[in-house]
């Protein structure tokens, strides 16, 4: 089961896995969250979100992780099939490109697609062979992936995975057994909808905070967007429902029923809970402290008469709200045994300050910072 890491959606197919992630949390993050298990990993790309998956959590990629015919070895590595050779890859497209050059050095190569005999000794002639034979393999491995769920027994993390940049709880990596194979996705239309709402809420929300923290827009700024948003909005409300009056019109409507289906329409409009939320500056901050880990900056006057000040982000208020999260907590390893070297210096806890100060010998698992 794949599950969000934002949201509450959950699926069992790994492409609408990654396409709602893809069109509801892409402006959160550009990395691909894996989800199995509630694993929190993430990965640049889906061919090394594929080979986690397989090393990981156990998806041997027999045919259809990236839809080519032919088998991954247990490690879900494909390997080159000359004999003197067997390099290993972490997709056959890569093999492919990998047997070429054994072409090009004079060398004899077998097709890698299973249940295909042929042989090729000049690489136009492999390629074509690929192209025209194997061609719906190739399209598929460059434009999606599909997890196989024809073995599912989950094993430990392969020693050599290090293409993650996000490391897992300790309990993320569970039994990958399903219960039901035939299980369907659980769809977005499939989700009660006041979720649906909520979530439409949380992204904007989203959106509005990364304009103000991480593009650095002014308040100001973003309160002109979010009004002139909510007047495009209202604009094209106005359109499509004389549109709709229109159609149903020439329908033959009861024209008593037609402005009753217009305001029917727009009942449950997610975006009127925007408004009600995420119009004001003040509203926004107050929805921010509320649904994220949001540390408000603190506004400190220079000079009043110049209208000078500054801002800064309160440090105490900040790790606790970094600490609060599991994964972070799972990076700490407050019980270092720092070993003493005599007359080598390694670090801050060599130093003659931190090993007579009272607070750390009384709290050897307090948290140790250093701020420049």
């Amino acid at each position: 089961m794949f599950k969000c890491h934002v949201c509450r959606h959950t699926s069992h197919d790994l492409d609408e896995h990654l396409t709602h992630q893809k069109n509801y949390h892409s402006n959160i993050s550009k990395f691909l969250y894996c989800g199995f298990n509630q694993c929190s990993k993430s990965f640049r790309n889906k061919q090394i979100l594929a080979s986690h998956l397989i090393k990981a959590h156990g998806f041997f990629s027999e045919h259809k992780i990236f839809h080519q015919p032919y088998k991954a070895n247990p490690n879900g590595k494909f390997v080159c099939s000359v004999a003197l050779c067997k390099k290993e890859f972490d997709n056959h497209h890569l093999l492919i490109k990998h047997l070429k050059v054994h072409i090009k050095d004079g060398q004899e190569i077998k097709c890698p697609f299973e249940n295909c005999s042929k042989s090729f000794t000049i690489i136009s002639s492999f390629t074509s062979h690929v192209t025209k034979k194997h061609k719906r393999y190739e399209k598929s491995d460059r434009e999606s992936l599909q997890l196989n769920y024809d073995n599912h027994e989950c094993h430990e993390p392969h020693p050599s995975d290090n293409h993650e940049f996000h490391e897992p709880h300790p309990n993320d990596i569970n039994d990958g057994t399903f219960e039901n194979h035939n299980c369907q996705s659980r769809q977005i239309d499939d989700v009660e909808e006041s979720s649906i709402n909520d979530l439409f809420l949380l992204n904007v929300a989203q959106f509005y905070l990364k304009l103000e923290s991480e593009f650095l827009l002014p308040a100001s700024t973003i309160q002109y967007i979010v009004t002139h948003l909510k007047n495009i909005h209202e604009q094209g409300k106005e359109l499509f429902c004389n549109q709709f009056k229109e159609y149903l019109r020439q329908s033959n409507v009861d024209p008593n029923l037609i402005e009753n289906y217009c305001l029917k329409l727009f009942e449950n409009n997610p975006y009127a809970e925007c408004d009600n939320h995420l119009m004001t500056d003040y509203k926004r901050k107050q929805f921010y402290k509320k649904n994220f880990d949001y540390v408000d900056p603190v506004k400190e006057d220079i000079d009043k008469n110049e209208n000078t000040f500054f801002a800064y982000v309160p440090i105490l208020e900040t790790l606790k709200k970094v600490f609060a999260d599991n994964s972070v907590k799972n990076e700490l390893n407050l019980n270092a045994d720092n070993k003493f070297k005599a007359n080598i210096l390694t670090d801050f806890y060599d130093g003659y300050v931190y090993k007579n100060n009272k607070f750390f010998k009384n709290n050897p698992n307090s948290l140790k910072i250093i701020l420049y």
